[in-house]
């Protein structure tokens, strides 16, 4: 996971002010509810970014509303490989690399376009 954050913990200033801004926009357009669970949380959602690529420019499709608790189970299933097919709204697979093999074995010739085209491989949690 990609962290703005300096050596103190801390973000500068602007990307708090950033933050809290579309923070904002997102529960004003979206409501206040977490997009994965439905729990009405206004004051505990997280914006969850799909990807980075857009840090400080996201557009709406790039981050979603989490609550404090799924955005943690997400940020842990992602980082032990363990999504699943619900996970699929809230990541995006070509930043993350949750490819099916087609695409892992692209040749150099073969754009994003390509990857955009495969389909995700999920695991099954485990019991």
């Amino acid at each position: 996971m990609t962290s703005w954050k300096d050596e103190t913990g801390s973000a500068p200033e602007y990307i708090t002010d950033h933050m809290d801004a579309l923070r904002a926009a997102l529960i004003k357009g979206r409501g206040d509810r977490c997009e994965m669970c439905g729990k009405k949380s206004k004051a505990t959602l997280h914006v969850h970014h799909r990807h980075y690529r857009t840090f400080l420019n996201e557009k709406p499709r790039d981050v979603v509303l989490l609550c404090k608790k799924c955005h943690k189970n997400l940020h842990a299933r992602a980082a032990g490989k363990r999504l699943t097919k619900k996970d699929a709204p809230f990541v995006d697979p070509l930043w993350e690399g949750w490819l099916t093999e087609q695409a892992q074995k692209r040749t150099p010739g073969q754009t994003l376009k390509h990857f955009a085209r495969c389909k995700l491989v999920f695991k099954k949690p485990p019991k």
